[in-house]
């Protein structure tokens, strides 16, 4: 994974965490030494992004954390909170699956989604299902990203496979899905066919009062062409202008969320916030949750694009975020 890089440094200009460890040869010599140096790493890509030489650096740092996990090293107690929250997620409390006779498509809309306004969710859902004019199955859970992420890669697995028969049990072929998390994991573990909502929603419009706006891309689809020219395609739909950012698309910056970073070391989240919101000369329309929470600050108004599409102005707590999830799963299980 390693044995590519040239250590031209390219990679430690643009990376906070490579900038103290530094270039990918060097951080693999004091991983051996300190292999929990692994859990600092957002895993955002970006370093792999301006890579000339095709270093898989995410895969070596993945790799790492499992390796820790085997040893017993790993999950650390700082993770506790964030591996609580995944657990909660997918609780038979807030779980809920339920499939449609008339349709081999599900919408997975994930965890950070469904912790909004019950309405605005489903009013969501009805507008995919009139779109592709028939009811289309439903399945509120987690994806278990965070467990991958943190190196758990069995007890992630065991999880997926679970979807991947019930799915197939049930002749699903494609998985919609609203989080840029889920996305990323279905299409790198399974063979169904996986469409980012925004991609049925090319053709509507976002309601607002501002003219000029950014677009901030999630680090786990930075390398998703499409989805960025169409989620750009529904800004200008709307008469808005997108103004670049000098980081966006494949070179996108992390919001802060990424690898769990920050749960270890919060300079790292906070540097990648600044950097993102330094940039910022307009509001920033994103298309990830995690992304809309981190970024959240008191100067540059943040949007995700689905609230501006159905004009959706309310906003969820930490309380309300679990409340709203348990509402959604008594909903779908009464008028599905």
């Amino acid at each position: 994974m390693i044995e590519n890089c040239v250590e031209c440094n390219q990679c430690v200009k643009e990376c906070e965490f490579l900038k103290r460890y530094g270039n990918p040869v060097e951080v693999s010599k004091k991983i051996e030494k300190n292999i929990l140096i692994a859990f600092e790493c957002s895993l955002c890509g970006l370093c792999e992004a301006v890579c000339k030489k095709d270093v898989k650096f995410v895969d070596f740092i993945l790799s790492k954390r499992e390796e820790a996990a085997k040893k017993g090293l790993a999950p650390l107690k700082e993770h506790k909170r964030v591996l609580n929250f995944e657990k909660n997620a997918s609780s038979s409390m807030l779980k809920i699956y339920k499939f449609s006779n008339n349709s081999d498509k599900i919408f997975f809309p994930g965890c950070a989604f469904t912790g909004n306004d019950p309405e605005f969710v489903l009013n969501v859902y009805k507008k995919l299902c009139e779109i592709l004019n028939e009811k289309v199955s439903i399945g509120i859970d987690c994806c278990f990203k965070i467990s991958h992420d943190l190196g758990l890669k069995d007890k992630f697995l065991e999880k997926l496979n679970e979807k991947i028969e019930l799915f197939k049990t049930n002749n699903i072929k494609e998985i919609i899905t609203v989080c840029a998390s889920c996305t990323d994991v279905f299409r790198k573990y399974t063979d169904f066919k996986i469409t980012p909502i925004y991609n049925y929603f090319s053709n509507l419009q976002i309601f607002n009062n501002f003219n000029k706006v950014h677009v901030h891309d999630p680090c786990s689809l930075r390398f998703d062409r499409e989805l960025h020219e169409t989620i750009r395609k529904i800004v200008k739909n709307s008469g808005k202008k997108v103004e670049k950012f000098n980081h966006e698309k494949d070179l996108t910056y992390c919001c802060g969320e990424g690898g769990a970073a920050g749960f270890i070391d919060k300079t790292y989240a906070k540097s990648w916030k600044k950097k993102r919101l330094t940039e910022a000369e307009f509001p920033v329309v994103v298309y990830c949750y995690g992304c809309k929470f981190f970024l959240k600050n008191k100067k540059t108004p943040v949007f995700h694009i689905l609230d501006l599409i159905f004009d959706n102005k309310k906003e969820t707590g930490k309380l309300k975020y679990w409340w709203n999830k348990w509402k959604i799963k008594r909903i779908v299980q009464k008028k599905f």
